[in-house]
């Protein structure tokens, strides 16, 4: 079993996200997946942009500071579609829908607790 850090919110179900350590997870990232199940979400630390070359489904993505604060937000990024934040020093890929499902904002401060 892979280890994984808990997201957690008040009111709201636990997420489970697992870090792409080494260079070829980070690379295949979720290509390959057929969908990101909505209590699961992928972090790239050292990361300050993503793409979305070769997906199948579209994901939110969350920018963070070395803080872990929220310094950018994108809904909804389609396959084949790329981003980024430059000031960024981790990204968490997400099921398409979590940020409006969870109202996250820019400035909020997420919280990781390894498991």
């Amino acid at each position: 079993m892979r280890d994984f850090y808990r997201l957690v919110q008040p009111g709201c179900p636990e997420v489970k996200i697992y870090e792409a350590k080494r260079f070829f997870s980070r690379l295949r990232g979720l290509l390959f997946s057929r969908s990101l199940p909505g209590d699961e979400g992928l972090l790239l630390r050292n990361c300050s942009a993503v793409h979305m070359l070769g997906m199948l489904y579209a994901i939110d993505v969350i920018y963070l500071d070395e803080h872990g604060e929220i310094l950018k937000l994108v809904e909804r990024l389609r396959p084949f579609q790329c981003s980024c934040c430059r000031k960024a020093v981790d990204v968490i890929e997400l099921p398409c829908g979590f940020i409006a499902q969870r109202g996250w904002r820019i400035g909020r401060k997420v919280e990781l607790y390894k498991k």
